[in-house]
């Protein structure tokens, strides 16, 4: 066996990664949640609202803000993979147009109340 059979394997235990997985059960994405929900059942699967949040977050922690990069890091970086659970197939799901969620930015933050 040349790799090991897990992408989780294949970075350290103190990556980054596991620091925004841990983070993600914190978010509050209710709003982009709705957004999704109150979209028409018909047509192609979305992926986990929260994967894709994890993924521009931590594409901007690493220094890719554009979306065809982080793309594209789905399938070339470990740690991206991890993040994606290898679900991205390629067909452009990160650049492609998202539903509407302006008025949702800032409504992820924990809750500090």
């Amino acid at each position: 066996m040349l790799l090991p059979p897990s992408p989780v394997e294949w970075l350290p235990a103190n990556h980054l990664v596991f620091f925004l997985l841990d983070l993600a059960a914190e978010l509050d994405l209710s709003a982009i949640y709705a957004v999704y929900e109150a979209r028409d059942p018909r047509g192609v699967k979305a992926y986990e609202p929260r994967m894709m949040v994890l993924l521009l977050l931590y594409g901007y922690c690493v220094g890719i803000p554009s979306s065809r990069r982080i793309e594209r890091a789905c399938w070339e970086d470990a740690a991206f993979r991890v993040l994606t659970g290898n679900q991205l197939s390629g067909d452009d799901e990160v650049g492609a147009p998202q539903p509407d969620c302006r008025g949702t930015r800032g409504a992820a933050g924990p809750s500090l109340a």
